[in-house]
């Protein structure tokens, strides 16, 4: 997935030329996103699709006790309701954890899949 220059095109990274890039930066997210109650960073499989993506509960560094929702896809799930499914159960995760404030950030470049930040409500 973070080898694939469609899916890196929204989230403004260049693809790596190497797998090992890939897995030695798993350690850092989940360091980022693994800080406190409700927080974490989890890879997503189903039965039909195998890897589906990842979604994150972190920090986001701004207002105290704001908290950012965020996911990554593989492009075979584009389409199919899944950023919506991972944003719902994040968002579950995170209430259970106490977290109150949560928001889903974009930018121009995720301009095509910016509507599942709002479906989850």
């Amino acid at each position: 997935m973070w080898a694939d220059p469609e899916v890196c095109r929204f989230t403004g990274d260049e693809p790596p030329d190497d797998i090992e890039v890939i897995i030695a930066d798993i350690p850092r997210w989940q360091a980022v996103a693994g800080r406190g109650p409700g927080c974490g960073f989890w890879a997503v499989t189903t039965h039909d699709a195998g890897f589906v993506g990842d979604v994150y509960v972190r920090p986001t560094g701004g207002p105290a006790g704001e908290h950012e929702v965020g996911w990554h896809l593989a492009r075979h799930c584009w389409g199919r309701g899944y950023a919506t499914e991972l944003a719902i159960g994040a968002m579950a995760q995170a209430r259970h954890g106490g977290i109150d404030r949560l928001v889903a950030l974009s930018t121009r470049n995720m301009l095509p899949p910016a509507g599942s930040p709002r479906r989850p409500g």
